[in-house]
């Protein structure tokens, strides 16, 4: 019995040292104390996050050496199991008023966590900031009518299923930037501030329809396939710059209070813009990337960004711009028009003009005697926009009734040896130039030229007339 004391007294000392065979490796614990202490039934890995969201610190798997480091998810397209947080530990701290009392005003921010369910947060109501940052949502997430004061991020993260925000109510920021989703849906969503996806990846829908953004809805540098922002409101800019687009944009209907931009865009050979009706203060200058093919029927602004003065290569730039419309409106053509003469660009607006009667009378649904039609109006006024073309017709007439004259002998048999100043004469109605002109009697083929010839001068003042007056256009 002399050896109790001996094996009493080992015993003792391994459990001061802390020795436990089965015990896991311990991060560092939090620098303060939180006031509201763990679950029994959380995890390691959940009182973790907790010990440092309740004391205003990122709960960061990343830093610590015992959760395996510095992990992209994006990358290794999981993470390690002692990295997963359930849905009801993340519903407990966010929701539960015993625990949100205490959360710090920094919010519930955590950095490469793992959640295999889904998160389920609709109709929730946060009080506090939600970050998640290099996270992996493995079935998504459903914030559908969450409200918040507060910004919520999904930063660098990949969501392995639909991400549903729909009609969230955020009064200030959401981020969900360089990260990679499958489907996400803003539908009805209200964002006070900012939506910022710059750097991310949506390879299915992304459905932001009737979208309310008070500020910008940032979306550079980023890849999607299909974005519907039909009846959306921007408050500020919208901006594709330097994104890649595999499917369609539809924006019909959305009214962006200030620029649209997508400068260094690149667009799939398929893709198709549709801005029918929508609505935007500064459009991307007609010289960037626009895709291959555009709907505009409706589409009303301001200005086009960075507009030059230097009227032939805006002509340049229109013409192909209209080469890409699907089917042929007046109304894409009078906007630029007008755009262009408020900028002081009168030349360029006429051409602009001139160039939509052209694509009319070269539609499919074009018939032949509007097509004749729209022809002899573009080669005597030019549809109107330029009735001085008359004068060129009205030269060549002179000349050739000067010609007639002497070729058959009657300019010379009446005195008249050059017959310019008789031909100008009988060509111009209403006006008489020389009294003696109208007693002179042709005979022979001359006399039935001039009959066309004064026929022709009424044609020509009253094609004048009309492209003046602006019946014509």
């Amino acid at each position: 019995m002399r050896c109790c004391p001996t094996i009493v007294f080992l015993v003792m000392l391994i459990t001061s040292l802390g020795f436990n065979a089965e015990k896991p490796v311990q991060s560092a614990p939090a620098t303060a104390k939180c006031p509201v202490p763990s679950d029994e039934d959380w995890t390691s890995q959940e009182k973790f996050v907790w010990e440092r969201v309740c004391v205003g610190e990122i709960a960061d798997f990343n830093k610590e050496a015992a959760y395996g480091g510095n992990l992209d998810p994006r990358k290794l397209g999981t993470l390690p199991e002692d990295r997963i947080l359930r849905q009801a530990f993340l519903e407990t701290i966010l929701l539960g008023e015993r625990h949100r009392s205490v959360i710090a005003r920094l919010g519930v921010r955590i950095f490469g966590a793992r959640f295999p369910e889904l998160i389920d947060l609709q109709n929730a109501t946060l009080q506090d900031e939600l970050w998640l940052d290099g996270c992996l949502l493995e079935r998504g997430a459903d914030l559908s009518w969450l409200k918040s004061t507060q910004p919520i991020a999904i930063h660098g993260s990949r969501v392995g299923d639909t991400l549903t925000m729909y009609s969230l109510q955020v009064d200030s920021n959401v981020f969900l930037d360089d990260s990679e989703f499958e489907d996400v849906t803003l539908v009805g969503a209200t964002i006070g501030h900012t939506l910022d996806m710059s750097g991310s990846k949506v390879s299915g829908k992304l459905d932001l329809d009737s979208l309310r953004v008070g500020v910008h809805l940032l979306m550079r540098n980023a890849e999607f396939d299909e974005i519907v922002l039909e009846n959306a409101q921007i408050g500020g800019q919208l901006d594709f710059t330097g994104s890649t687009f595999h499917g369609d944009v539809t924006l019909n209907g959305a009214h962006i209070d200030s620029a649209i931009q997508f400068a260094s865009a690149q667009w799939s050979d398929d893709a198709i813009l549709s801005l029918r009706n929508a609505r935007a203060d500064v459009i991307p200058n007609l010289s960037d990337p626009w895709p291959n093919k555009l709907d505009l029927d409706g589409l009303t602004y301001r200005n086009l960004d960075r507009l030059t003065s230097r009227s032939s290569g805006i002509r340049n730039d229109f013409n192909s711009w209209f080469d890409k419309l699907l089917q042929y409106s007046r109304q894409p053509y009078e906007q630029l028009a007008t755009v262009l003469q408020t900028q002081g660009e009168i030349g360029s607006a006429t051409a602009v003009r001139y160039s939509a009667r052209d694509r009319e009378r070269e539609r499919r649904e074009a018939t032949d005697p509007v097509r004749l039609w729209l022809r002899l109006l573009d080669l005597v006024v030019g549809y109107g926009y330029y009735p001085q073309n008359t004068f060129r017709w009205a030269a060549g007439f002179v000349v050739l009734g000067a010609l007639v004259l002497r070729i058959f002998g009657e300019g010379p048999k009446n005195g008249m040896p050059f017959g310019f100043a008789y031909s100008f004469d009988m060509l111009l109605p209403l006006v008489r130039l020389r009294e003696k002109h109208y007693s002179i009697d042709l005979a022979g083929p001359a006399r039935y030229y001039f009959y066309i010839h004064k026929i022709m001068g009424w044609v020509l003042a009253s094609f004048f007339i009309a492209g003046l007056s602006g019946l014509t256009q």
